[in-house]
């Protein structure tokens, strides 16, 4: 699905980039994207019940208010979604503060801010909207805070400040493709995404061979479970439901690092 911009800098529509991302995004109802930019990850995902999408930029949101209406003439799904002119950092401060976001253990926040200068070659990307290291610094201490309480994901490229602020949080680094060549990037996850039901599981797999090695089994497994007779499918069901009831839900208890 195309977006409202034919490219975007730090996008992360690249192919194997947002497969990485998506597969390691937990099962949640509400999502909030912050530094939406591009919005690849919301446009690659599954859709929640709920999406709220924030950029700095008046000029970034007004395009993708006129693409959300236009997908909504389609697709009402997305008449759950809005976009706002709004600061990723201000907002979470609102959240903590005084709980803007209902259910907020059920709430997914994915951040993709600007990559701190001190990890990039230095060209300015985003006019009067670049952070600076107070604004970075901002950031990670709340989501640091033990006031946290919704599951968030960060991506970045590898750099002192995320590496300092960040230790002992999941994380996991992986190559991708950029305009500028290959670039590794870091993600950080205040939640085990081993130990966590994902949200969208149509790219589950590290590689393309992995990804179409699952397809396969998947589709076999389930055209072998509809084969089954009623009863039988029913108790096989009961039973899986028995044996593993946080794949049956989205309220999976929220990992915390130690």
């Amino acid at each position: 699905m195309k977006g409202p911009f034919e490219s975007y800098p730090g996008s992360k529509n690249g192919d194997g980039t947002f497969h990485t991302i998506i597969n390691r995004i937990p099962a949640h109802r509400y999502y909030l994207e912050g530094c939406l930019g591009g919005g690849a990850i919301f446009r690659k995902k599954r859709l929640a019940e709920k999406s709220i999408l924030l950029d700095a930029s008046p000029r970034v949101v007004a395009k993708w208010d006129e693409w959300l209406k236009e997908q909504a003439n389609e697709t009402p799904a997305f008449e759950s979604c809005e976009v706002q002119v709004f600061d990723i950092v201000v907002f979470l401060m609102g959240i903590l503060k005084y709980q803007w976001l209902p259910n907020i253990y059920e709430v997914f926040v994915y951040i993709d801010p600007p990559y701190p200068m001190i990890s990039r070659s230095g060209k300015v990307l985003y006019d009067e909207f670049e952070w600076d290291e107070k604004k970075h610094k901002k950031l990670l201490s709340i989501l640091t805070s033990e006031e946290v309480k919704f599951r968030w994901m960060l991506s970045t490229y590898p750099n002192p400040w995320y590496g300092q602020a960040l230790k002992g949080y999941h994380s996991h680094t992986f190559e991708a493709m950029t305009r500028g060549g290959k670039r590794i990037e870091q993600i950080y996850m205040n939640y085990d995404p081993e130990r966590t039901p994902l949200h969208d599981y149509r790219y589950f797999g590290e590689n393309f061979h992995r990804r179409d090695k699952f397809k396969v089994k998947r589709r076999r497994n389930l055209a072998r479970f509809e084969k089954l007779p009623f009863h039988q499918r029913f108790a096989l069901l009961q039973e899986l439901q028995q044996r593993f009831p946080t794949c049956f839900t989205q309220k999976a208890k929220q990992d915390r690092p130690s």
